[in-house]
């Protein structure tokens, strides 16, 4: 509902994104704890294609860590949100 009112406003009436700044950790092998709350999260889609192509067999994570962020800015629409 959000972008679908969004676009017929021609307005968002929050912020619609930001652009996170960061650094990324070496892959490893992902916890069994991990894989299983990763699973838990993702378990809607558990009968999509997409869930088989991509996080069926997830076993390797990178841990990240975030250090700022930047506002996203889409002419108009979002104009006066930042």
């Amino acid at each position: 509902p959000f972008w679908a009112r969004s676009l017929m406003d021609g307005k968002f009436s929050t912020p619609p994104a930001v652009r996170l700044m960061g650094t990324v950790g070496e892959a490893r092998e992902a916890t069994s704890e991990e894989i299983a709350e990763w699973q838990e999260r993702i378990a809607l889609a558990k009968g999509l294609k997409g869930y088989h192509l991509m996080w069926e067999q997830m076993g390797r994570v990178r841990d990240i860590w975030f250090e700022a962020f930047k506002p996203v800015y889409l002419g108009k629409m979002t104009d006066g949100l930042w």
